[in-house]
Order: structure tokens, then sequence, then C-alpha cells
């Protein structure tokens, strides 16, 4: 198994560890908190653990991926023939 592959398998455990242990310390906060400021919790909770994310790897040195980049594909048919092909089947 490759470097990679263990990585993955790994974060993999970790998020499923994270999601079970949440669901118990929900239902505790749920009797004192209300809905939306728990749900307020959570999203606060994963953007300060993406914000920590960010400086360890600002502090590291290492750079994330980023978003893959595509190419531009050309269209096959222009919006004006289509039309006029599907009006001319009897579909519109």
């Amino acid at each position: 198994m490759e470097k990679a592959q263990k990585k993955a398998i790994g974060f993999a455990l970790l998020a499923a560890v994270l999601y079970a242990l949440n669901s118990p310390f929900s239902k505790l906060l749920l009797e004192k908190v209300p809905a939306a400021m728990m749900a307020a919790f959570l999203y606060l909770g994963a953007g300060a653990g993406l914000f920590l994310i960010g400086l360890f790897q600002r502090a590291t040195g290492k750079k994330s991926r980023g978003r893959v980049r595509r190419r531009r594909r050309t269209r096959r048919f222009s919006p004006r023939r289509h039309k006029n092909r599907v009006r001319q089947s009897g579909r519109l």
C-alpha cells in the first residue's frame, strides 16, 4: 500500500471517530442549548479547524493543492441550432 493510501485511510478513520463522538456530546448540549445555536457551534468549530490547518500549512511551508483547473471545451453546437433541431423534431 502506498503512503498516500495509508494517509487517506487514516483521515477517513479519524473522520469516522470524530463523527461518532459528536452525537453523544450533541445530545447532551441540546438539552441546554437551542438547536440553531448548536448548528452555529458546529459551523464555528469547522471553521476554526480549517483555520488551524491553514496556519499549520503556512508554518511548515506546505502548500495546498488548490483547485484543479479544467481546460475550456468549445461548444459542439450553437444553442440556436440546437433549438431549431428540437423544434423540427417536434419535441418543443
